[in-house]
């Protein structure tokens, strides 16, 4: 099986040497992607509706179209994405690395054979075939419809009134001409400008039904504008005459086609029983081979049987895309124009050679935790191999090469670093295709990579030392601001004295504090005995609380015992005696003597509780006055407390921030050389090797039993 690698290579380096039969190839191979994914997605689309399969079937026209027009015109119609397949073309004689010190080889063609001859034969008419085939191809068409229309004229009469009326009554807007024309077998439509129906003559005496059902579906092609769909896959077989699927591809879209116009003719209101006699009845009466050119007929070459169970089947979608098929049509056109636009290029490419060297890179950073020696060490690794692999160090180690040896000429290079997987050793590939540039090239990157480290590393150290010594007059210069700032303060307040006020005013104010509650107390006791002046005062004599009854209380008090005595002696006597009898009369005239005084005493004592109540609302609020003042002189003293702590903190935290920089700027050296990494030559390039490298990977393992062959050739 492995021997068909050699003809695989061979076949590809004659691609490489005879651009119209890469040409050829190329474009076999596309207009084959292009039809077996229309075929492919007309398989999906199958129960879905004619017409998305038409849409699809005309996207694949027009990619076979624009794929022609891009092979054959070039220059008019450029590349819009180009693939390149480089094959290595063998030299006439095997190259000596090692000795190749002064001259790189020269690439040359093996010498040519019988079988290059032919192709080469080919290759220089190829082209010319193709475009002439297509050119007949296309001339032949175009007679061919000319005359046929030229006949459909001669043959033709003017439709009847009848016929008439019943296409008028199918549209609402303008409608194609219809004529009848005499040995025509199926109706067709033909013109995209003029368009004009053509019926067999027999139409004139056809049923209403049949009739009505022809006219619906050349109205469809009309409506559908299937003509210049017809005209335009005319115009792609003509182009791809040679190309069996591009024959194909005309015959998928003109029978979806007629799908399609089916299934419009029933989306309009034919009954679908109908509208399958009518073709059956037709087609019953059409000779064998009959063939009509110049236009779309209503019966061809598609078979009548499909078409008849395409009707009668059930179907959702008849008539609408939906949006499922809408989005695979849409990827099928994104997919149909790149493979259109694509062209692939076969390149012969030089003999190249590798040269190989190492460099080991570490740190000695001490990480806060593992995570982020991680990280840090990933970037290290990340922007040496990025430094290696830029643009400027190749230029500065290629100015090197040119500088070092001016004999040699500058050759395009391809440097790679790779890192191997949990190690810290970078191996570095530079290839090109003379061996002795390639080798002295990766010294030179070599050398001016440890060049760029040094310089870099020389004016970090620098950069950080200058740093570390303005950071610390920072430091000392704030230190001396924050302690010049606290000893003005301390100067200019007592702190001792405002520390002792604090204390003497905190203890005033809860003194003030206990008083106004004391009187907000005596203050709803006064308002609460007016509402009931009797049991205040009964209440005041039984507590026993030390206060000093007033007069008015006391009056009142012996008033109210005096009263229930008289009434007590009333009661009495009332019992002895009856209600007129000269001691109750004067029993009564005292109690009501009594009672009397006890309300004008009662009276007494509200008025009294009254003046009571408003002394002691006043000496409430001259309290809160002086807890007022003294809150603020307390806030006063607070707040400067509060500051001279603050002060003293900031300076107490500048001092530390001055003596921890000061000891690490005087440990500067021993801490630059602890952070820093490091970076070394392990070994130098290595004497340039020819490499062997084919691009036929891809193609090598369908043929190939293991995988190792494949990427021992790819290095």
């Amino acid at each position: 099986m492995n021997t068909l690698n050699p003809i695989l290579e061979s076949f590809l380096q004659a691609l490489t040497r005879h651009e119209s039969l890469a040409l050829l190839v190329t474009a076999i191979a596309a207009t084959a992607a292009l039809a077996g994914a229309a075929e492919a997605m007309t398989w999906m689309l199958r129960e879905r509706s004619a017409r998305a399969r038409v849409v699809l079937w005309r996207l694949t026209v027009v990619g076979l179209l624009t794929l022609g027009v891009w092979r054959l015109m070039p220059d008019v119609s450029p590349s819009a994405v180009v693939m390149e397949w480089e094959v290595m073309v063998p030299l006439e004689s095997p190259v000596d690395v090692k000795k190749a010190d002064e001259t790189s080889q020269l690439l040359l063609l093996p010498e040519k054979t019988i079988g290059d001859d032919l192709v080469q034969w080919s290759d220089a008419h190829v082209l010319s075939v193709w475009l002439a085939g297509a050119a007949v191809w296309l001339f032949w068409r175009v007679l061919r419809s000319l005359a046929g229309m030229r006949w459909l004229r001669k043959n033709s009469v003017e439709a009847p009134a009848a016929v008439l009326r019943v296409l008028s009554g199918l549209t609402a807007g303008k409608w194609p001409q219809c004529r009848l024309v005499r040995g025509l077998s199926t109706p067709m439509l033909t013109g995209w400008f003029k368009p004009v129906i053509w019926l067999p003559a027999e139409a004139a005496e056809w049923p209403v039904t049949r009739l009505r059902s022809a006219l619906r579906h050349e109205l469809a092609h009309f409506e559908r504008a299937d003509v210049p769909w017809h005209w335009l896959a005319q115009m792609m077989v003509c182009l791809w005459w040679w190309q069996p699927l591009a024959w194909r591809s005309r015959a998928r879209l003109h029978a979806e086609t007629e799908h399609a116009a089916d299934d419009h003719a029933l989306m309009a209101g034919e009954d679908a029983a109908d509208y399958a006699r009518t073709l059956v009845e037709i087609a019953a009466g059409m000779p064998p081979g009959a063939v009509h050119a110049g236009g779309v007929p209503m019966l061809g070459r598609s078979s009548v049987g499909n078409r008849v169970r395409e009707l009668m089947k059930r179907n959702l979608w008849r008539g609408r895309i939906g949006f499922g098929a809408l989005v695979a049509l849409g990827l099928v056109s994104v997919l149909i124009a790149v493979v259109a636009m694509t062209k692939m290029e076969f390149i012969p490419r030089k003999p190249m050679y590798e040269s190989r060297a190492k460099l080991v890179a570490g740190g000695r950073m001490q990480a806060v935790d593992e995570v982020r020696w991680e990280e840090m060490m990933q970037d290290f690794y990340g922007t040496i191999i990025e430094t290696l692999e830029s643009a400027e160090m190749q230029k500065k180690a290629k100015e090197r090469v040119k500088a070092l040896n001016p004999e040699i000429g500058v050759t395009e290079v391809t440097v790679h670093v790779m890192q191997n997987k949990g190690s810290s050793i970078f191996h570095l590939s530079c290839v090109s295709s003379d061996p002795v540039y390639t080798r002295r090239f990766l010294d030179a990157l070599l050398d001016e990579f440890m060049s760029f480290r040094q310089a870099i590393r020389e004016q970090a150290q620098g950069k950080v030392l200058s740093t570390f010594l303005q950071e610390v007059v920072n430091k000392q210069k704030a230190m001396e601001e924050k302690n010049d700032v606290f000893s003005k303060w301390c100067t200019a307040h007592n702190i001792l004295t405002t520390t002792n006020a604090n204390s003497e005013s905190a203890q005033f104010l809860t003194s003030l504090k206990a008083q106004r509650e004391a009187l907000r107390q005596e203050l709803a006791d006064l308002q609460l005995a007016q509402t009931n002046v009797t049991a205040a005062v009964s209440s005041a004599e039984r507590d026993g609380s030390g206060r000093a009854m007033t007069q008015a209380e006391k009056d009142f008090i012996q008033s109210q015992s005096e009263l229930r005595r008289m009434r007590n002696e009333l009661r009495y006597l009332t019992q002895e005696h009856n209600e007129s009898h000269p001691e109750v009369v004067e029993a009564k005239k005292k109690v009501e003597k009594a009672g009397f005084l006890s309300m004008e005493l009662q009276e007494a004592l509200k008025v009294e509780m009254m003046a009571r109540e408003g002394a002691v609302a006043r000496k409430i609020e001259v309290i809160e006055g002086q807890m007022a003042e003294m809150e603020k002189a307390a806030q006063g003293a607070g707040a400067l407390m509060a500051e001279h702590a603050r002060l003293k903190r900031e300076a107490e935290i500048a001092q530390e921030a001055y003596e921890t920089m000061f000891k690490r700027a005087e440990n500067f050296q021993q801490m630059f050389n602890i952070q820093s990494d490091y970076v070394a030559i392990m070994e130098r390039a290595t004497p340039s090797e020819k490499v062997v490298a084919s691009s036929l990977i891809p193609v090598w393992k369908l043929w190939s039993g293991s995988a190792e062959p494949a990427a021992k050739d790819a290095k």
